[in-house]
């Protein structure tokens, strides 16, 4: 009777299948496929379709207000969790045949797309009235669409990751890296296949401006209608969050006149917000800073932008932009200092979300003791230990995989520590492929001392 190959295509989708089928299940008892609203969700639920050029003036693009809009006008807003989840299945999926059409390995792109379906934003955040979810789950589609790209040039795929990654964008703004991110990933792979740097860069060419077009035409559009360039009407007061809390009555001072009543205003909402919260009154590290840093947008600088220019959405961002630009340049070692600061943090919070994430920490516990206790049951014991560190050989795909999710993680959360404090939920979404690349990486070294174990 013949063994069972694990690795063949009936087997791997027949694994698929349970793992979604066990995700699925595993959310709707621990309640996670029930819809809940967070902070966030009244501006996606409010957004204002009744005017064009209201939807462009507003703090959030239109994609997912859009979906929302559906499904309230179906009476289907129970079904949200559902639709993201099952975008989700489709995007890892699509994620798995795009690494095996530029010759990945079965069994790694099966474990690139299990990790991926297994992420933490998808357990925290399928059942939140947000774009977190639904947002990785575009750009996994995206990221799925530039690797079966690669392989085979279609312009149709061309014109697919065009929208796919304008749609993207337009659910979260954040996703604007892909714009970098697509032609650099593609440079990966085609210089990985021997292609010389000035064809790569002919092609690259091409995929950033496919990706840059949409996002210019949208801009010019806002430009247009509402006089602001730009897709959103929104990012500064992310970065006030964090400038004002270098503020003093000095930098005030020094300001432009026009600018030094708003300064002054938002100086005092600070000292005021101080006063009745002593216990963050005190202290400039980071850990203080971030604690600080939701207040001090939302309970500070919006609520005096809105005193002192009204409701022009427009007006209040391009003040508190520019009231960010003139701390920056005033305090420009204190701004350094938390950037360095905030990438610790990034690589803090990656560490310990995915190695402390049950299925993530499973998998690592027993591929590791695997890797410890294999070894160690050779007679020849003493002589193989080094197995544990050293594989037998590093394979294109250990190669790729990692450079892939580390380019995606970078790239993506560059704008986020130059913006904002790196949250956790930030930091999660740009991380999505790492604990693939990690699995690909370990069952490549675990594959490897089994082979020394049988064969000794």
């Amino acid at each position: 009777m013949s063994k069972p190959d694990f690795s063949s295509r009936n087997w791997l989708v027949g694994i698929w299948i349970a793992l979604a089928g066990c995700l699925v299940v595993a959310l709707q008892v621990t309640g996670r496929l029930l819809p809940e609203q967070v902070p966030d969700s009244p501006s996606y639920l409010e957004f204002p379709f009744d005017s064009f050029a209201a939807a462009l003036r507003s703090i959030r693009t239109p994609v997912y207000p859009a979906i929302l809009e559906l499904f309230e006008l179906t009476g289907a807003m129970s079904l949200l969790p559902h639709f993201q989840m099952l975008v989700h299945l489709i995007a890892c999926a699509m994620l798995a045949l795009g690494f095996s059409k530029i010759g990945i390995p079965r069994w790694q792109t099966f474990l690139m797309a299990a990790a991926s379906l297994l992420s933490i934003t998808l357990w925290f955040n399928v059942n939140l009235i947000s774009t977190d979810s639904l947002a990785v789950s575009m750009s996994l589609i995206t990221c799925s669409l530039l690797l079966m790209y690669c392989n085979t040039r279609s312009p149709w795929l061309l014109l697919a990751i065009s929208l796919m990654s304008i749609v993207t964008i337009l659910c979260r703004p954040a996703y604007l890296f892909l714009v970098g991110f697509l032609p650099a990933a593609a440079a990966l792979i085609w210089r990985d296949e021997g292609l010389s740097w000035t064809q790569t860069l002919r092609r690259c060419c091409v995929l950033f401006f496919a990706s840059l077009a949409p996002v210019v035409i949208y801009s010019l559009i806002r430009l247009v209608v509402v006089g602001q360039f730009g897709v959103v009407a929104f990012g500064s007061q992310n970065l006030a969050g964090v400038t004002v809390q270098f503020m003093d009555q000095e930098i005030v001072q020094q300001l432009p006149a026009d600018q030094q009543a708003f300064a002054q205003h938002v100086l005092d909402s600070r000292i005021d917000w101080y006063a009745e919260h002593p216990a963050l009154s005190e202290g400039m590290g980071y850990q203080t800073m971030e604690d600080r840093w939701n207040a001090m947008i939302y309970e500070v600088v919006v609520p005096t932008a809105s005193r002192d220019f009204g409701d022009d959405v427009l007006r209040q961002h391009a003040e508190i932009s520019s009231l960010n630009r003139e701390i920056i340049l005033r305090k420009p070692i204190a701004y350094a200092i938390w950037i360095a600061k905030a990438v610790r943090q990034t690589v803090r919070i990656a560490l310990a979300h995915i190695g402390l994430h049950p299925p993530f920490f499973v998998c690592l516990l027993v591929g590791i003791v695997a890797l410890i206790l294999l070894p160690l049951c050779r007679r020849d014991a003493d002589r193989c230990v080094s197995a544990i560190l050293v594989p037998e050989e590093v394979t294109r795909a250990n190669v790729l995989t990692l450079a892939f999710a580390l380019l995606y993680c970078v790239l993506g959360m560059i704008p986020v520590v130059l913006t904002s404090a790196p949250l956790g939920r930030f930091v999660d979404a740009v991380t999505v492929l790492i604990p693939g690349a990690i699995a690909v990486l370990l069952s490549h070294h675990l594959a490897s001392v089994l082979r020394n174990y049988r064969g000794s």
